[in-house]
């Protein structure tokens, strides 16, 4: 019996996951395309809201269709939510210097700007990040993970994680992970926060920032040991 709701669980959130390139489909082509931000946000808001809404109905099962449909109506509202929203238009794309270059070697890599970059390549390109972010401090992945939707999303998206192993990951509860991932992304001194909450260490911005340096560090020397395509990928200098 145990072990039936337990393949049950996993069967739900497999259901779950697969509807995220449907939300992100329907986000892109009902959103300009400079929107690319907004995209995410929406996709982002949506996941969190059909995993909220499933996790108050945790007896409930679903079909693949019924996961779907209900994906379907819950993003067509939050676009609708958005363009009805004026304040929701300005929210600004921009960001520090210090994110945008991490950012933008994550988006070159996710945008399949590699020459001769496939879907399959591409997975295993995020399940390399996700390997580097593994052997890094609990420190290091909280500066890292919690300043960035993207990242999660993509690596929930392609089937590199499940919930319950970023929850482990982070050291969290599954109720804890989604009402920090409903606050994403936070500031270095909310993370400061709950790294000095969890380490029971002092813990400063300034400590934050480091460590997700040292983070970023760690996986652009990864990468650059690893072959995409058989070829040798050396990030460049961000």
């Amino acid at each position: 019996m145990q072990a039936e709701k337990l393949l049950n669980s996993q069967i739900q959130e497999k259901y779950f996951l697969d509807t995220f390139p449907l939300i992100h489909h329907l986000a892109s082509r009902k959103l300009s395309a400079h929107c690319h931000g907004t995209v995410e946000d929406i996709a982002q808001k949506v996941m969190l809201k059909l995993w909220s809404w499933k996790t108050l109905r945790s007896e409930r099962e679903l079909s693949e269709d019924e996961w779907r449909r209900i994906a379907n109506t819950t993003t067509q509202n939050e676009i609708k939510r958005f363009y009805g929203d004026k304040s929701q238009r300005e929210v600004s794309l921009s960001a520090t210097k210090e994110n945008g270059d991490f950012a933008r070697l994550i988006e070159k890599l996710l945008q399949s700007e590699i020459e001769g970059n496939t879907d399959l390549e591409l997975r295993s390109l995020l399940l390399q990040i996700w390997k580097s972010i593994l052997n890094q401090s609990l420190r290091e992945k909280y500066a890292l993970l919690l300043k960035s939707r993207e990242l999660l999303n993509r690596l929930f998206a392609h089937g590199c994680c499940k919930i319950k192993e970023a929850t482990d990951v982070l050291d969290l509860t599954k109720e804890e992970f989604i009402e920090i991932y409903r606050s994403l992304p936070l500031s270095d001194a909310d993370i400061a926060v709950l790294v000095e909450r969890k380490l029971n260490q002092p813990t400063t911005s300034e400590n934050v920032l480091k460590a997700r340096q040292r983070a970023r560090a760690k996986i652009r020397n990864d990468l650059a040991c690893e072959n995409i395509n058989g070829k040798s990928f050396v990030a460049g200098k961000t």
